[in-house]
């Protein structure tokens, strides 16, 4: 763990998962033949052939496989199924969450390595040796068609030379050469006797998975590690179902009580919006109550004072016209006094003029000549342009004027009426002299 994290520390890497993979000489790995069939199908059938393997009870292994040919034209299938005692992969996995990383995938050394033969269609056979631990694997185009770890101390080549005469008994298409990769596998000695005892060509790694890396070499198991698939059974993978499928609820744990508390602080905003505008409506309903109140004070003394208005308006109206007259009352009732007869024994009794200009004039007399001498009067004084004689008769009578005849009046009195229309007087025009004396503002 210790270590993990100095290299992380080192590399300036901030990481939560990674990939690992363990010795091949720590695992059980063994091609076998199956019938066809699916994915999950697959998984119990070598579950099934684990048995055979495998030299450990299966509650005690993590089981993986990788299938190596699926060609619809055969019946069979090329299956590689591997086995590695649990306990192993739990320390491991310790190791890595002391660390801070989830492990996504515990891939094979050995397997890791035949990435390196990707778009090869010979077989390669490949040789990695780091620290005393030797892994030997023959690939083709990355698949594993066999595979041997070992701890040496001095002669690789000796297992080399076992790896081939294994893979020879297999019956299998042999190598077409042999490529060294690893810490300890650069040096030109171990490149001579390996290819003193097997005859084969042997060389340094040739990989397109770090190009332009001159120094890659120590590092190609770790490359091709990196270089496998993450998805379905293309690549081995020793993390436990289970492990995976606790990680996953604990996910979804977490997920669902962040949703949890995400909702919580929704729903304790949404109460908190909704106190506030429950709050907000209350005072705004209790102002527009208190505003419609006083609304409807002011339209009542609107009403009052539209009424008083109204009412007094009529007054003035009524006052006004009844006031407003443009006859001059003055000379008509001087006109009148001047044509009324001289000679005594004649009575004017009423006298109305309407806003027309037409006057009414009642009157009795003693004297039958007297009406007709005030119609002439009336006539020579100019202030009307019409005067006639109404109306006479007796006064005792049911006539227009039926009036009681005044007291100390003859009995044989008459009533007499006079209607006239006052002559309009037309304004003169002003004269030159008026319009020049007529006062301006500054103008010409």
């Amino acid at each position: 763990m210790a270590a993990i994290r100095a290299a992380l520390a080192a590399g300036g890497i901030k990481a939560t998962t990674a990939d690992t993979c363990v010795p091949r000489r720590l695992v059980t790995a063994k091609v076998a033949s199956l019938p066809r069939a699916t994915s999950d199908m697959v998984e119990g059938m070598v579950r099934f052939e684990a048995q055979q393997y495998v030299p450990w009870p299966l509650e005690e292994a993590v089981l993986g496989h990788q299938v190596l040919s699926d060609d619809p034209a055969d019946e069979l299938m090329s299956v590689l199924v591997v086995g590695v005692r649990k306990q192993l992969v739990s320390d491991l996995l310790s190791i890595f969450d002391e660390a801070g990383l989830e492990v996504r995938r515990i891939g094979v050394s050995a397997l890791a390595l035949a990435e390196h033969t990707l778009g090869r269609a010979a077989p390669h056979l490949l040789v990695s040796c780091d620290g005393g631990e030797l892994d030997v694997v023959i690939a083709e185009d990355g698949r594993t068609l066999f595979s041997r770890g070992a701890v040496v101390e001095a002669d690789e080549a000796d297992e080399v030379t076992r790896t081939l005469m294994a893979y020879a008994a297999e019956r299998l298409p042999g190598p077409v050469d042999i490529e060294l990769a690893g810490p300890e596998c650069d040096g030109e000695g171990m490149s001579r006797a390996i290819g003193a005892q097997t005859g084969l060509v042997c060389r340094s790694i040739v990989t397109t998975l770090m190009p332009g890396a001159p120094d890659w070499l120590p590092y190609a198991t770790a490359a091709g590690l990196a270089a496998q698939p993450e998805v379905g059974a293309a690549r081995v993978n020793l993390v436990p179902l289970e492990r995976s499928e606790r990680r996953a609820v604990q996910r979804k744990r977490m997920m669902g009580m962040a949703a949890i508390a995400a909702a919580s602080i929704v729903l304790v905003g949404a109460v908190g919006w909704a106190f506030q505008a429950t709050r907000t409506q209350a005072a705004a309903r209790t102002l527009g109550v208190r505003e419609n109140a006083r609304l409807a004070t002011a339209k009542l003394a609107l009403k009052s004072a539209k009424a008083s208005h109204d009412a007094m308006l009529r007054s003035w109206t009524t006052a006004t016209e009844g006031l407003a007259r443009h006859e001059p009352m003055v000379d008509v009732l001087h006109a009148v006094s001047q044509a009324a007869p001289r000679e005594g024994g004649t009575y004017l009794t009423q006298l109305a003029i309407d806003r027309a200009g037409r006057v009414a004039l009642h009157g009795m007399t003693n004297k039958p000549e007297a009406p007709t001498m005030l119609v002439v009067n009336l006539q020579k004084t100019g202030r009307f342009s019409e005067v006639r004689l109404g109306y006479l008769g007796d006064v005792q009578g049911a006539g227009p004027v039926a009036t009681t005849a005044l007291p100390g009046t003859p009995s044989n009195s008459v009533g007499f009426l006079v209607v006239a229309t006052l002559a309009r007087e037309v304004e003169p025009a002003p004269t030159r002299s008026a319009v020049r004396k007529r006062p301006t503002d500054g103008g010409v």
